[in-house]
């Protein structure tokens, strides 16, 4: 045990209004009038937010960077779309059962699910994702992060440093591996995609859909 203590501080309403950890960085918590957590503060002044619809549920939520990410229901109150602030949006279906039938991401990626008489899941069937969704799921990606240390790490030299990037994936019944790289350009401006090349197939067995990322950064 080295004795590290976390604290939690709560307001009149019995609402928690910070939480300090062990490294005594705190984050604040704030409401609204209906008791709805609406905003949350770090030791470093940055927030994210939340915005409420007369229903009580989350329309519209903000990053720490100010970008949005909308919310859209049903007339059963369940979650069907998601759309971030590049406009991309996520669907998901359901059955009158409730049961997440279809889930389509950003990419128009879609995979299925199915369940028994008692209503547990019993089956899921993705679809393959190609390398070129891929390669623009893992630029859109790594953008965020290059906006995101941009902004939040100032004295981080990024401009005009190159990013190569491994991308590993299994697509379909083929193991593909991506070499990506990246030439990293003030902040404000967006990162220029250099190479996107396919180094190496080689055909396995299975078929799941995973993505293992490293990246290392040299001038």
């Amino acid at each position: 045990q080295l004795g590290n203590v976390s604290l939690t501080g709560y307001d009149a309403a019995n609402q928690v209004y910070y939480r300090r950890d062990p490294l005594n960085a705190f984050s604040y918590y704030f409401y609204d009038a209906a008791g709805r957590q609406e905003r949350v503060r770090d030791g470093y002044g940055e927030a994210t937010s939340q915005v409420y619809d007369l229903a009580g549920k989350v329309t519209v939520s903000l990053d720490e960077l100010g970008y949005p990410t909308y919310l859209g229901y049903d007339a059963a109150n369940r979650r069907t779309t998601t759309t971030d602030a590049y406009g991309n949006v996520a669907t998901t279906v359901y059955d009158r059962a409730s049961n997440v039938t279809r889930q389509i991401d950003e990419l128009g990626v879609t995979t299925y699910f199915s369940y028994d008489v008692l209503n547990r899941r019993s089956h899921t069937r993705g679809a393959a994702v190609s390398a070129i969704a891929l390669l623009v799921m893992t630029f859109a990606g790594m953008q965020q992060t290059i906006e995101w240390a941009q902004s939040h790490l100032p004295g981080l030299a990024l401009s005009g440093t190159r990013l190569s990037l491994l991308v590993t994936a299994f697509l379909s019944s083929t193991l593909v591996l991506l070499a990506l790289d990246w030439l990293i350009k003030p902040a404000g401006s967006s990162a220029t995609l250099l190479v996107g090349a396919v180094v190496d197939r080689l055909v396995i067995l299975s078929s799941p859909v995973c993505v293992f990322l490293a990246w290392d950064l040299t001038r």
